[in-house]
């Protein structure tokens, strides 16, 4: 499991598109008055659904900044189990006497399997949708849409969007993690805008786990949205004064950040390890292979066989020889753990050919 040797992702021949449902949650004045509603959505938008995203989009001034050309992206699983990929935009000035920029958000809404298309990256989605959209914002859409056809968009080579960020270390990306991890909610600052620091965050977390986290990045905070994950500006004062009382992390990427003591210790050593290896295409691949059980014993397990993966590239004969007979009847619980041990029986015919041809 070097670090030329990335995880293969396990995309497994998935439709070039798939169909979700849409909605457009803006500012508009019409004869029933005006104001932030959703004003126009396709047949399949269930009544709590359209309720939950009403509830969890951006209104006047939520994004962080003023500017034009600002963009944001929330991402959110729904009650009815589907997931929502919003992105959020200025669409000119508001229409009523507050002033500013009118904000656009337009949703679109899938299942879980054609969420798992995506590999549960909620960025690939964005990114779909983003170039599903027209470029700028449609102010007066009719009032039913057609569901939404989105291309399953590719990946890079690390299976992201983005490339990793260079200004997350990895001390920095394992105590997020372990906040996420805890069921924490937290509040970054100091990343700026960046889709790469939020994407990596949720790439580097188990495929099951990633379905539940509900994130934005360029919005400001709201309780309201019930965000778990909330990537900001530095406009600290205001934000500070509105995660107040809620029971909310406070994480600034500009200072030092290590991970607090958990359960979770062993797999985050992990990832650590990898990050600063730089193996950053080994992380999203073994994470988005753990889709059933993201519990601490079930990536204790998982942690020690790719430690003894990367044990046996340098091993000598006595230790392969222990490691080998560690995995001779090693009882599997699951397929991520099945695909390593596997990989470990190879590593370890390779290390054992090439010390024989030793002299």
């Amino acid at each position: 499991m070097g670090a030329q040797s990335p995880v293969a992702l396990t995309e497994a021949s998935p439709p070039a598109t798939v169909l979700g449902d849409q909605a457009i949650f803006t500012s508009v004045f019409s004869h029933t008055g005006e104001g932030y509603r959703i004003v126009a959505a396709s047949a399949g938008l269930q009544v709590d659904e359209r309720r939950e995203i009403t509830q969890r989009s951006p209104s006047h001034g939520s994004l962080c900044g003023e500017a034009p050309d600002r963009l944001a992206v929330s991402v959110y699983p729904l009650a009815s189990g589907r997931f929502c990929v919003a992105h959020s935009r200025h669409a000119g000035f508001e229409h009523t006497a507050r002033g500013g920029q009118r904000v656009h958000t337009h949703a679109v809404v899938l299942t879980d399997a054609d969420l798992r298309r995506f590999q549960c990256n909620p960025l690939r989605v964005h990114a779909s949708l983003a170039a599903a959209i027209p470029d700028q914002p449609v102010v007066k859409p009719p009032l039913r849409l057609d569901p939404l056809c989105l291309t399953v968009s590719p990946a890079s080579p690390w299976g992201t969007v983005t490339a990793p960020p260079a200004d997350m270390n990895a001390e920095q990306i394992c105590a997020l993690l372990s906040l996420l991890l805890a069921g924490e909610r937290v509040v970054v600052v100091g990343a700026g805008y960046s889709h790469a620091a939020f994407e990596w965050t949720i790439m580097a977390l188990p495929l099951c786990a990633r379905r539940t986290v509900a994130g934005s990045v360029g919005l400001k905070f709201s309780p309201g949205r019930q965000m778990r994950l909330t990537f900001i500006g530095r406009n600290q004062r205001e934000a500070q004064r509105a995660i107040s009382g809620h029971g909310i992390r406070w994480f600034d990427v500009a200072s030092a950040q290590r991970p607090e003591p958990s359960a979770f210790d062993s797999w985050l050593e992990v990832i650590g390890r990898w990050w600063s290896q730089r193996r950053h295409g080994e992380i999203s691949g073994l994470a988005s292979q753990i889709i059933q059980d993201a519990s601490p014993r079930a990536l204790r397990r998982i942690a020690a066989v790719c430690e003894d993966i990367d044990r046996v590239q340098t091993a000598g004969e006595a230790m392969l020889a222990a490691l080998v007979r560690k995995y001779a009847a090693f009882a599997v619980a699951g397929e991520p753990e099945a695909d390593l041990v596997r990989r470990f029986r190879e590593a370890a015919d390779r290390r054992a050919q090439l010390l024989s041809a030793s002299p």
